[in-house]
């Protein structure tokens, strides 16, 4: 059986209420993530979407937010690949339901909690790809998130409920942090919303 189907078999089984399902697609991301790492036998491309795929699911899962249309682009996107052998990763991330999970979820891998060396305050950042050029801008009012590159060296976004926006310490602008710990942005974004600008 290939990993896309056995993840969508243990996924379709989490959904239905099984609780060995979620130690089975918690093994399957362990062992993907191994093979991924070490390359020994070389892992097939589907290996390496399927993996991804249960980075998104176990974020979902973290989150403790029944998200059930996150689930359904996750199993459309195993069935996909189920039937693409040798699909590659960057042919799913320009698939419909890859954008919904990130319309879900924002271009955010996790939620940092960080505390600022300088000052001591505690804060959210925003933890996205090494693949991303934008920032996240947060909201000081309402927590929504605005994303712009990295390259505009233009003052603060302001939100649009009027608050101030910060990337960095909101008490002291330090780029220096300590992370304490993340979460998913799957519940973030449950509750806030998120736009790119210029």
């Amino acid at each position: 059986m290939s990993p896309a189907e056995t993840a969508l078999n243990a996924l379709t089984a989490y959904e239905q209420g099984n609780s060995e399902a979620v130690d089975q697609l918690l093994n399957l991301r362990k062992e993907l993530l191994s093979k991924i790492s070490f390359g020994k036998p070389k892992p097939s491309s589907q290996s390496y979407c399927t993996y991804n795929l249960l980075e998104e699911w176990f974020a979902i899962y973290n989150s403790q937010i029944q998200i059930s249309n996150g689930i359904a682009a996750i199993k459309k996107l195993l069935l996909w690949a189920k039937h693409n052998e040798s699909v590659q990763t960057i042919e799913m991330f320009q698939q419909p339901e890859w954008k919904q999970l990130v319309q879900l979820r924002g271009p955010v891998e996790a939620i940092l909690h960080c505390r600022c060396r300088k000052c001591g305050k505690e804060f959210l950042g925003m933890g996205t790809s090494g693949f991303s050029d934008e920032a996240g801008w947060i909201c000081s009012v309402c927590g929504a998130v605005i994303f712009r590159s990295v390259y505009n060296l233009e003052p603060a976004p302001v939100c649009k409920c009027g608050g101030k926006t910060f990337s960095n310490c909101p008490n002291c602008d330090s780029k220096e942090f300590e992370l304490l710990q993340t979460s998913s942005p799957y519940g973030y974004f449950s509750n806030h919303t998120w736009q790119r600008v210029n």
